[in-house]
């Protein structure tokens, strides 16, 4: 028998999707509303690929800067919109593959000529410009999105303890469906609500951040999950385990005078934090002094760990970051934290053995009040870390360190927050 030659209009569709390049985003484990399409043609416009899409619900976004590579990234305003894509995107895929293996078997064994392949619909839902793609999940890059910070969670601050959560679901359902209610162990005046719909979210966010409920007024803001983006993730079968971090500092502290741009968060107005920082401690003596002294907000590694299981005693996660250089910015706060987590993340996903059993660094709260009339900040900060082991790794890197920017003097002090 003759060797069959593979028509050309095969050779994307038939093989098995190829493993991403170094820097594509991390993919996700969880359902997410953003969507790595790779072996898309191209030729294929954003026009078609958000028409194509489309059929499954708004699309916020249509990313196309690696569409020279066979990879485009689609954001969708609601979840459930994202995951009936990736099933019909990947069940036309299968689909794929069976034909193709099917006509293979039907060459090898006949002897006369192979029958003719027949390729899928040009119309069918799940295929992109008549062409079969791959999708998957992926941790969407919210720099590059307007609203970016919206990823569909609020989080609620200042919450009177008494409310339900089938009374916040009622409250929060007015404007579209909770897809779910999350509480913060040992913060019970503290909530998180998903919606499905980022749309929802901006909404509600809109109408009741201030409102009075049981006589407090709620405070709210997008959740924000800082370092998940660039951290190291096995997710999935085309992770090749890479990421564009700089491998060559792995062993060294991410810099506190890093300048590299991240998004902003808006600072909060909780009154019960308000009363912890209402007055600029810069200078020594007074309530800092106490503080600084005061055994029960001291941060001790080793008291810290279990040292039977390695697990984390003290469960508190909001720290306090003190002598803050007061030029330091915002965003220059943002981005140390974001590359402190990517540079724990890289090591927790090298190091192998029981280190990728502990739970990620990340954060998801921040506030720095800043003196509007000097235009500076006030020379302290709150970070609420997402463990207590990310909150241990924080201290460790950053406490008794000097910040090495604006030629400041100034070392950095991390101890745990007066309110948790």
């Amino acid at each position: 028998m003759g060797v069959y030659a593979r028509p050309a209009f095969l050779s994307a569709a038939a093989d098995p999707p190829p493993p991403l390049p170094v820097s594509v985003p991390p993919s996700s484990l969880t359902p997410s509303r953003t969507l790595l399409l790779s072996m898309v043609p191209n030729s294929v416009s954003e026009s078609t690929v958000r028409r194509e899409l489309e059929v499954f619900g708004d699309v916020r976004a249509v990313q196309m800067e690696r569409r020279r590579e066979g990879l485009v990234t689609v954001h969708f305003y609601d979840v459930r919109d994202a995951e009936a894509a990736l099933a019909a995107i990947q069940e036309q895929h299968m689909q794929q593959q069976y034909r193709i293996g099917r006509h293979y078997d039907a060459v090898l064994m006949n002897n006369g000529p192979p029958h003719p392949f027949i390729p899928p619909p040009q119309t069918a839902r799940g295929l992109i410009a008549g062409r079969v793609v791959w999708a998957q999940f992926t941790v969407p890059v919210t720099s590059g999105l307007p609203d970016g910070n919206n990823q569909g969670t609020l989080i609620l601050f200042n919450l009177d303890t008494r409310v339900s959560p089938p009374y916040l679901r009622h409250i929060f359902e007015a404007f579209g469906p909770v897809k779910e209610l999350r509480e913060t162990p040992n913060k019970r005046h503290q909530r998180f609500v998903e919606f499905y719909d980022v749309r929802n979210a901006a909404r509600a966010m809109a109408e009741m951040n201030g409102r009075v409920i049981y006589g407090k007024a709620i405070v709210i803001e997008f959740s924000r999950p800082g370092g998940q983006v660039k951290k190291f993730w096995k997710g999935g079968p085309f992770d090749n385990g890479t990421t564009n971090y700089n491998r060559r500092n792995l062993n060294k502290r991410p810099p506190l005078s890093s300048l590299e741009n991240k998004p902003n968060v808006r600072p909060p107005r909780r009154d019960y934090e308000r009363s912890e920082g209402s007055k600029s401690w810069s200078s020594g003596g007074g309530r800092r002094g106490k503080m600084e002294h005061d055994p029960r907000f001291l941060i001790n590694e080793e008291d810290a760990i279990v040292e039977s299981d390695c697990s984390i005693r003290d469960s508190r996660t909001t720290v306090m970051i003190k002598n803050i250089p007061n030029k330091y910015s915002q965003k220059l706060l943002l981005n140390m934290l974001d590359n402190h987590c990517i540079h724990c993340n890289e090591q927790l996903a090298g190091g192998g053995g029981g280190e990728n059993d502990q739970p990620l660094s990340s954060y998801d709260f921040v506030y720095l009040p800043i003196d509007f009339i000097n235009k500076c900040n006030v020379g302290y900060g709150f970070v609420n870390m997402t463990s207590p082991e990310a909150t241990i790794r924080l201290y460790k890197a950053f406490h008794h360190q000097n910040w090495e920017v604006f030629n400041s003097k100034k070392i950095c002090h991390v101890t745990y927050a007066r309110l948790q």
